[in-house]
């Protein structure tokens, strides 16, 4: 849907109620070009009674696509920004600033021309039935305009006037000969060809400058080589709204510095700029310190906000940020290609104290080699971080570490649509030291291997809410915990929704293992073919979890093999199915489940559950099943009178069904 229907559709929507509670969404401007920051302010009033209400607060692209703003960051999940929140009687904000985003952005995504929209809207609490106000600001993003220099390697000359008719010969002569604006940018553009010492007598490294774009034909045939005679290819001190694209950097060689410091062998960013890299071949550079202390073989970035997109990074090495480094400040890493890099430490990506959004990406076949503690693909601490919808695979550890991601010690943060596969190492997505509420939502994480602990998932020492939600997690394999590891969780961890199949423990947990985890709840997952030496489907260890409302078919160990209570748990299972899974029970009473006939409890059932194939799986039930309105308590009470457990869609009603619960189609 364009721009414009969107606004006619709200348009229609519009009505006038007395004293409703209204919103208002603004920007700074009406169009902006890439390279300015958008202001988005809200003003809000009630001038009737308090109430509660969910405020959205969303971005509509050229193609009709949404993204909101939740309260751990921007995403393509439709999800208020705040919920049941109260509007006192007599409310009144005047416009204020709630973001600034500063153009290209890839969360919120504004990242080339074309017609946008804020939209803002209130609704009653848990529905999307609106109430009396829904607010647009539409706005415009147009390309630069400003003026053009060329150089060509093979025609150009450093005594011509760098026309597009007469070019320089070097880039560091146009470099050297022009300067940017934020009215009037400057755009280098360089001729396909081979940049060098030895074949057009460049210096390296270049030094870039503010409000200028340095643009090479395609990265394929533009070529920046360093010949491992510069310590970096391109160099960004204090550069404000400089961009850098469609060139390939090679041979930059941070070692030959003889610093304890030597980062960024390909590209370097310091020091209070903005910079944006982006379309590039960024390969074969090398940053490696005596102490192995060296950040970012491809690209490095202190005190900078940087946007890395649409790169090819391969084949960089460091000590730490094989292929990207990232310290404070802000950075949007979007459609990258992150690929072949080597490190002691986070051979894909290392960010620390960083406002991060890291989306689209493919982060594969890196390798971390440090006998000590290492990450391969991702490795995020002290900052806030939202990794969406990248594809993290076949990245390895050498010794101790994680394959797949290590978050630690985080503000807050967000995982949310990655395909994680067939990585290894002692973890394969490690989840440490969690201060504020966070999620795991919609990833495959699957074909992991994990020799310690938690071949998907591990996670410790958290003091907030940690959700788990509406992953498909399969075919891992790990020490303890196949699927997921839970150890030291002091706060809500809630695991639902979840698909969590095909894991294997070589001790507890095939599918899940729960250790120091006094407030967890399993609730609404379809467990199946897991297998443990002791709890195949769930093992629980010194806790008392809520088990409520899952499928576990067909988990095996040779005792308890859909639960094993250990070290004085007491967890029950209510509500669940637990069939054709052996010795289902270890140390575990079942109340109101489906379960063979050898196990007592109140109020179960014992007849075969009658699955049958629905649209999104296997495990519907008949309409006369003996799990259908058998169930403790009432759908609605249960929150899943919204769901499902029958082909034909019909909602749960009435007392709930037994076991896990569809989305409606």
């Amino acid at each position: 849907m364009r721009i414009a229907a969107v606004v006619a559709a709200l348009a229609l929507t519009q009505f006038v109620a007395f004293g409703q509670p209204s919103i208002t969404v603004y920007t700074d401007a009406s169009s902006y070009q890439l390279g300015e920051t958008i202001e988005v302010s809200l003003s809000a009033e009630n001038a009737g009674e308090a109430m509660s209400v969910d405020v959205y607060v969303g971005l509509i692209l050229p193609n009709g696509e949404a993204w909101t703003a939740r309260w751990d960051g921007w995403g393509y999940s439709i999800q208020p920004w705040l919920s049941n929140h109260h509007v006192p009687a007599g409310f009144e904000m005047e416009p204020s600033t709630f973001w600034t985003i500063d153009l290209p952005s890839y969360a919120p995504p504004i990242a080339s021309d074309g017609d946008y929209a804020f939209a803002a809207l209130l609704t009653y609490p848990g529905t999307f039935d609106w109430l009396a106000n829904a607010s647009l600001a539409p706005f415009a993003v147009e390309e630069n305009i400003g003026s053009h220099y060329y150089v060509d390697a093979e025609s150009g000359s450093d005594d011509n006037d760098g026309s597009s008719e007469s070019p320089w010969r070097t880039i560091t002569h146009a470099l050297a000969s022009v300067d940017g604006s934020k009215e009037k940018p400057v755009e280098v553009h360089v001729a396909a060809g081979t940049y060098a010492t030895s074949t057009n007598g460049e210096t390296l490294p270049l030094n870039m400058k503010s409000y200028l774009s340095l643009s090479g034909k395609d990265a394929a045939t533009t070529i920046l080589d360093a010949e491992s005679e510069a310590p970096h290819v391109i160099y960004c001190e204090s550069v404000d709204k400089a961009t850098i694209e469609r060139l390939t950097i090679t041979g930059g060689n941070g070692a030959i510095s003889g610093e304890r410091f030597s980062h960024g062998a390909g590209i370097y960013c310091c020091e209070n700029g903005s910079v944006s890299i982006r379309h590039n071949t960024i390969s074969g550079n090398v940053t490696r310190g005596p102490q192995q202390d060296s950040e970012g073989g491809g690209i490095y970035s202190f005190d900078t906000r940087i946007e890395i997109d649409g790169n090819t990074i391969t084949k960089n090495s460091a000590d730490q940020g094989g292929a990207i480094t990232c310290f404070s400040d802000q950075a949007v890493i979007h459609g990258n290609i992150i690929s072949g890099n080597l490190a002691f430490n986070a051979a894909g990506i290392c960010c620390s104290g960083t406002a991060a959004t890291i989306t689209a990406n493919v982060i594969t076949n890196n390798v971390a080699s440090s006998s000590d503690w290492a990450t391969a693909g991702i490795e995020c601490y002290w900052g806030s971080y939202s990794i969406i919808g990248n594809t993290i695979s076949n990245n390895s550890v050498q010794s101790h570490g994680c394959g797949a991601m290590h978050l630690a010690e985080c503000h807050s943060w967000t995982i949310e649509g990655n395909e994680i596969a067939g990585n290894s190492g002692e973890y394969c997505v490690k989840l440490y030291g969690i201060y504020h509420d966070s999620v795991v939502r919609d990833n495959s994480i699957t074909d992991n291997s994990a020799y310690l602990g938690g071949g998907g998932l591990f996670s410790s020492g958290s003091y907030a809410q940690l959700l788990v939600d509406d992953n498909k997690i399969s075919g891992n394999t790990g020490s303890r915990g196949g699927g997921m590891y839970f150890y030291g969780i002091y706060a809500p961890a809630i695991i639902t929704g979840n698909s969590i199949s095909g894991n294997s423990a070589f001790t507890y947990g095939g599918g899940i293992y729960l250790a120091g985890c006094p407030e967890a709840t399993i609730f609404d997952n379809i467990i199946t073919g897991n297998t443990a030496l002791k709890g195949g489907g769930i093992y629980c260890a010194g806790d008392t979890p809520e088990i409520r409302s899952n499928t576990m078919v067909l988990n095996t160990a040779p005792q308890g093999g859909a639960v094993y209570n250990d070290n004085m748990s007491s967890a029950t299972a209510i509500d669940c199915i637990l069939w054709d899974n052996g010795e289902s029970l270890f140390d575990c009473i079942p109340t109101y489940c489906c379960i063979e006939s050898s196990y007592g409890g109140i109020t179960n059932v014992h007849d075969n559950p009658l699955f049958v194939l629905g649209p999104l799986g296997d495990y519907y039930l008949d309409p006369n099943s003996p799990c259908i309105d058998t169930g403790s308590r009432l759908a609605t009470d249960a929150g899943l009178s919204d769901r499902t457990t029958q082909a034909d869609g019909t909602p749960d009603a009435g007392y709930v069904d037994m076991g896990y619960h569809y989305p409606l189609q």
